[in-house]
């Protein structure tokens, strides 16, 4: 077993650093001139090929898991879950395409548990403690700290790609929430089918993210679509760079880990998120890191960590576990 323990901390570890290339191949991708819908785009449709691979092979190995899968009351559930997906994504890389520092927008989408604070006591009942209190305020002083409005000038300039990493935090805070509420439900389905019909709701949900970007959303690096994008080979290369370890592999690992890691512990090893995203941003993008950076980072992992600390008292159950499913 500890030898299972062992693989699965690794594959955590390594799912952190793949989900931390996701803004790295994203800026690459916007100074190849490639718009964040376009980059979306491909990053779904990989997503869509390895779901519709999932529910082939359940369909020839256990159809009767993916005829219950295709009951309407899941089905609601996983177009909800690929919404907030889709949202999340394509939020994430606008705030790239709109020259938002890599560090900030890959600690500012770590927001989600101001989400599940709140919804969690209103909708899930849960308890509010002081751990949870002391989160809120490291999360809130992090987030400060990262978007420095004091430097009026430079926080105007930056302030659309920082709502948009917000929304991206606060669309992942809802899909983790739907999540919860609805594990029971799904109780007696396999993880990897859902998996596999929200990766497929999510590249659908694409088409209305088209639709708003070229109605409201005005700069070419966002709304900017042409098919023909994906015929030069450099941008097809690193779209799929994106799609494949910025999404499948990393969610490939989480399904294997999850098998022998609580929800808990899965949480705290992909922490390692935001600081791959810095490290290699340094590496590869030569971007600084500052001090505000480390000082906002480290004060919203301290956050995210007493967030998650009240699941390591009692025993996890069924009932309490956060099926993680990151973006």
């Amino acid at each position: 077993m500890e030898t299972k323990l062992v693989h699965s901390y690794s594959a955590l570890i390594l799912a952190g650093v793949a989900f931390g290339t996701v803004p790295i191949f994203s800026a690459i991708l916007r100074d190849l001139q490639v718009s964040s819908i376009e980059q979306s785009f491909m990053r779904l449709l990989i997503g869509f090929i390895a779901g519709g691979f999932l529910i082939c092979k359940y369909i020839w190995d256990s159809p009767e898991n993916v005829g219950l899968s295709g009951r309407f009351l899941h089905q609601k559930s996983y177009i909800i879950q690929g919404f907030l997906l889709s949202s999340a994504l394509n939020c994430y890389l606008a705030s790239i395409a709109l020259n938002t520092p890599i560090g900030t927008a890959a600690f500012l989408i770590q927001i989600h548990p101001l989400v599940t604070f709140f919804l969690g006591y209103f909708l899930l009942n849960e308890k509010i403690n002081k751990n949870k209190v002391l989160a809120l305020f490291f999360a809130l002083l992090g987030v400060i700290i990262l978007t420095k409005p004091w430097e009026y000038s430079l926080f105007i300039n930056s302030f659309p790609g920082v709502v948009l990493a917000g929304i991206s935090g606060l669309s992942y805070g809802l899909y983790l929430i739907m999540g919860k509420l609805v594990q029971d439900q799904r109780s007696m389905i396999p993880q990897s089918i859902s998996f596999g019909w929200i990766l497929i709701w999510g590249f659908i949900m694409w088409f209305p993210f088209l639709i708003f970007s070229k109605t409201f959303l005005t700069a070419p690096q966002i709304n900017f679509f042409n098919i023909w994008t994906y015929f030069n080979p450099l941008h097809l290369t690193f779209g799929i760079c994106l799609g494949v370890i910025g999404n499948v592999i990393p969610f490939g690992l989480i399904i294997v880990a999850i098998k022998h890691v609580s929800s808990f512990k899965a949480s705290v090893f992909l922490l390692i998120e935001p600081l791959a995203a810095i490290i290699l941003a340094t590496m590869v993008l030569h971007e600084p890191i500052s001090v505000w950076y480390l000082l906002g980072g480290f004060f919203i992992l301290i956050a995210s960590f007493l967030m998650l600390k009240p699941y390591v008292s009692p025993p996890l159950t069924k009932s309490k576990e956060i099926i993680l499913e990151l973006p």
